[in-house]
């Protein structure tokens, strides 16, 4: 009886450790992911003017009279996003910022907030996001600004991918700023197998 008990036992334990050595490499310490960003600009109203530069931890392959392009930011880092902005009239609140996003391929996250004048508060992969809006209104003319955007630490965030566009609308809806934008977190180290 105690060779039977022996042998389950040791059965026992040869059958934890064949689920818990792959389990340990599936869960264990992995690289940290990336958020892979990339842009394109569709249409540009001849009253805008506008450049989108980051800094700080992102890492941008390229560059071109719109700013920054092809980055790579870092999970657990802070990423300067400055922007340069030229209107020919002023813009108020009735001016409307939209992005639509479809995540994963299946859901869509839609957003829609004035160009200035409040907070613009979503959440985009579990992660809330606070965008300080300029006062209104953005006067004719020259406007420079930036913020500051915090990407958490998530060891174990799934890997994710975004694609959509962001959008400037007038009051009467009529386009005055398109931007095709692609996301991707994955922990891959190289931005070519993702965009």
């Amino acid at each position: 009886m105690a060779a039977y008990k022996d042998l389950m036992l040791l059965i026992s334990i040869v059958v934890a450790l064949a689920w818990v050595v792959p389990v340990s490499q599936a869960f264990g310490p992995q690289k940290s992911p990336k958020v892979f960003f990339n842009r394109t600009f569709t249409e540009v109203s001849p009253i805008f003017g506008i450049r989108l530069d980051f800094n700080g931890s992102a890492n941008c392959k390229s560059t071109d009279s719109y700013g920054s392009n092809d980055c790579e930011i870092p999970a657990n880092s802070t990423a300067g996003l400055y922007w340069n902005l030229s209107v020919a009239k002023n813009l108020t609140n009735d001016v409307m910022g939209k992005m639509t996003l479809k995540v994963d391929g299946f859901s869509t996250l839609s957003v829609e907030c004035p160009v200035c004048g409040n907070t613009c508060n979503f959440t985009i992969l579990a992660i809330p996001v606070h965008i300080e809006l300029p006062k209104c209104p953005l006067m004719q003319g020259h406007t420079v600004g930036h913020w500051m955007l915090k990407f958490p630490d998530i060891k174990y965030f799934p890997e994710s991918f975004l694609d959509g566009f962001i959008s400037i609308l007038d009051a009467g809806n009529n386009t005055l700023l398109n931007i095709a934008v692609s996301l991707r977190v994955s922990t891959t180290d190289n931005i070519d197998e993702l965009l």
